[in-house]
């Protein structure tokens, strides 16, 4: 009786199929999102930084003003396209910078020449336009004769330390970096970017957050 011995069984080649994951530049193809629902209210960059926040834009209002005084228009061009907290803020300014010499026709002609609240004339029109465009094109716009990023990641630990302690008091402390959007020379965006949207945090009307990095 002759003993069978099994044979071994076959080595078949098993094809390993990685997981898809996404590159880690995969993001710049893609068109810039947002995701406000957790910008930070409880903080001086919140929503609440917006409210009565406006700029004044001269455009040639001195040659509508009757017997304007020379004090009056050297205050006039001063404010031009600076931001001020309430129509009250900058008329009392506007008294003490020319020196009470402004008549209440004259202050009825300059309050209708007041620009609109500064989310609706320079935040949200950039925003729209941000829209329009992928990450890749906005990381790689640039200004200044250096040619400086004008939206970059920034590390938490260059962001001034109030910044860095509302972070931290928001259970955000994990992330090492921020993404800035700069909106004009002094006003910008800070959030976390994750994919392909930006999750926004602050509003930085006055570029203090990371003072640091030089226009």
């Amino acid at each position: 009786m002759s003993s069978k011995v099994p044979k071994a069984p076959k080595k078949s080649d098993v094809i390993k199929i990685p997981k898809s994951h996404e590159s880690p530049a995969q993001y710049k193809n893609f068109p810039i999102s947002w995701q406000i629902s957790s910008v930070d209210d409880n903080s001086r960059w919140g929503l609440t930084s917006l409210r009565n926040k406006f700029t004044f834009q001269e455009n040639n209002i001195v040659n509508d003003l009757e017997s304007l005084h020379d004090d009056l228009g050297c205050a006039l061009i001063e404010f031009d396209k600076k931001g001020f907290n309430s129509v009250d803020d900058m008329l009392q300014k506007l008294f003490r910078k020319s020196n009470g010499n402004i008549s209440s026709e004259q202050q009825r002609v300059i309050l209708k020449s007041l620009d609109e609240n500064v989310f609706w004339s320079q935040i949200f029109p950039k925003l729209k336009h941000f829209e329009e465009r992928t990450w890749g094109s906005i990381e790689r716009e640039q200004y200044g004769a250096k040619g400086k990023s004008k939206h970059h990641s920034v590390e938490v630990s260059k962001i001034i330390k109030e910044a860095q302690k509302r972070l931290s008091d928001l259970q955000l402390d994990e992330f090492d970096e921020l993404f800035s959007l700069r909106i004009t020379g002094k006003i910008r965006i800070w959030g976390i970017r994750q994919c392909s949207y930006l999750r926004v945090l602050w509003i930085d009307l006055e570029h203090e957050i990371c003072p640091t990095i030089k226009d």
